[in-house]
């Protein structure tokens, strides 16, 4: 009963193990694709959070309008 109990788990680890791979290998390309856009666009693109920080995703002109 523990036997099956243990493999039963187990499937069920190796299941959302692949589930999340394949969440994984749909996501990464849109990562790419954003980070292509904020790379080469011209605009200063950025998110604010809630505490209206820039967030870690910014386009590269930003930084040239926001002079240090």
């Amino acid at each position: 009963m523990i036997v099956a109990a243990v493999l039963f788990l187990f499937s069920i680890q190796l299941f959302s193990c692949a589930i999340c791979q394949k969440d994984e290998s749909r996501v990464q390309p849109r990562r790419k694709e954003t980070a292509d856009i904020l790379r080469t666009v011209n605009e200063g693109l950025f998110l604010l959070d809630r505490n209206m920080k820039i967030g870690t995703e910014k386009s590269m002109a930003l930084a040239g309008i926001f002079r240090p």
